[in-house]
């Protein structure tokens, strides 16, 4: 069979290269888009040397959407549950499967985080090293909000020891590694490295961190601050004082998103990139899911430090899963009104606030059900809270950026 010779613009006179790399004449006039069968012109086709695509995606407000939505209602599963749907098949299909494929769950929320920085305006290190240096203390002003001010109201009561107080109101969470993870990122740009370096320190880290986790350690105080680094175990208090998304393990996808989003920024063709992307991903997705699930393996495991301590090869599978829900919702997004798209976007832009406001919401409902002796939640008390709260923080974290920009 017969060699296909391969195209080169010089075969066609008068053409030329664009930035946008596509074919046009001396006049800039395209001459055409593609070249059936010459799969790596298609690939030059598709992604742009120059930035291209710099306006707000609806995919990417509506993966933050979902997966603050769907995160409130783990909460509430976690927090709000009697202790016999704890042990049935609807907490674990919600927790672990919906919350971690459907809505992306914390991969999502930090690859989220990292697209953000993509799309930046400007990319000024110290900026990013103060705006970490407020994440990371204002998670630790939530921990206070959510559950110190509780434990100690608790602790008077006598039913919560001080040292459990302690141990939730200093214990690492999502915020403080979106802190350091802002911060790191920040002074390894002052530093001038490069985004590809970056990426490789970021890999060597999550394969480090692959091995090093699970790490046993008796002193809750140690355990603590240790987990911000690497995972750590502390028997005695659990997540109250372990390694609770460690940056060893967890930089990687913030990095993943970050690059992710500066190829989002070249690509000029976006109809065709995911019509190519997101069933090859969603495939992915759906085999793991298949062969995972029904043996518990891996993150289906239900066990939270598999996902607290994730390794390389589950931060490639989440990679896979926002490529497969960006693609999904980019798609879905079509036939949304303007007036749905809005909304969408405002939840978006407020993700971190309606963040803050459910979990002080579930965290006082908790204390309220812990202190009177209420019955805990059933399956559609919980799925009624969760709309609840998501609608409820939702409306309040509106209100607050309307008085803010008042």
């Amino acid at each position: 069979m017969a060699r296909m010779r391969r195209f080169h613009y010089g075969s066609v006179p008068g053409c030329r290269e664009h930035e946008d790399g596509f074919p046009r004449d001396f006049h800039g006039k395209l001459l055409f888009k593609r070249i059936p069968g010459n799969f790596s012109f298609m690939l030059k086709n598709l992604f742009a040397t120059a930035e291209v695509n710099t306006h707000r995606q609806i995919e990417i407000d509506f993966v933050k959407s979902v997966l603050i939505l769907l995160m409130i209602l783990t909460h509430c599963f976690e927090y709000l549950s009697t202790p016999e749907v704890q042990a049935g098949n609807w907490y674990y299909f919600v927790v672990t499967v919906v919350n971690n494929f459907l809505g992306g769950s914390a991969c999502a929320y930090m690859m989220c985080m990292g697209i953000g920085i993509a799309y930046s305006r400007k990319h000024v290190p110290e900026k990013f090293i103060r705006r970490g240096l407020l994440l990371f203390l204002g998670g630790y002003a939530l921990n206070v909000i959510r559950f110190g001010i509780p434990g100690v109201l608790l602790h008077l009561a006598g039913r919560m020891s001080l040292s459990n107080v302690a141990s939730d109101a200093l214990a690492p969470d999502i915020m403080q590694f979106a802190g350091l993870a802002m911060m790191l990122f920040g002074l390894l740009k002052k530093a001038r490295l490069s985004d590809w370096s970056i990426f490789g320190l970021a890999l060597l880290m999550s394969v480090s961190g692959s091995f090093f986790r699970f790490i046993p350690v008796k002193n809750w105080l140690v355990s603590t601050f240790a987990g911000l680094f690497v995972g750590t175990i502390n028997e005695q208090y659990l997540d109250g004082a372990s390694g609770v998304f460690p940056l060893l393990n967890w930089f990687l996808i913030v990095i993943a998103g970050y690059l992710y989003g500066k190829a989002l920024r070249r690509c000029n063709d976006l109809e065709r990139y995911y019509a190519v992307v997101t069933p090859i991903s969603g495939a992915i997705v759906l085999v793991y899911l298949m062969i995972a699930v029904p043996y518990r393996l891996g993150l289906m495991q239900g066990d939270i430090f598999i996902f607290y301590h994730i390794s390389t090869p589950n931060v490639v599978l989440h990679f896979f899963n926002l490529v497969f829900l960006t693609g999904l919702y980019h798609f879905a997004a079509k036939a949304f009104s303007d007036g749905l798209k809005n909304r969408i976007s405002v939840v978006s832009n407020n993700l971190n606030t309606i963040y803050w406001i459910q979990w002080i919401i579930v965290g006082w409902t908790y204390l309220a059900i812990y202190w009177s002796g209420l019955e805990r939640l059933g399956v559609l008390g919980l799925f009624s809270a969760g709309a609840l709260v998501f609608c409820g923080s939702v409306f309040i974290a509106g209100r607050l950026r309307k008085a803010r920009t008042a």
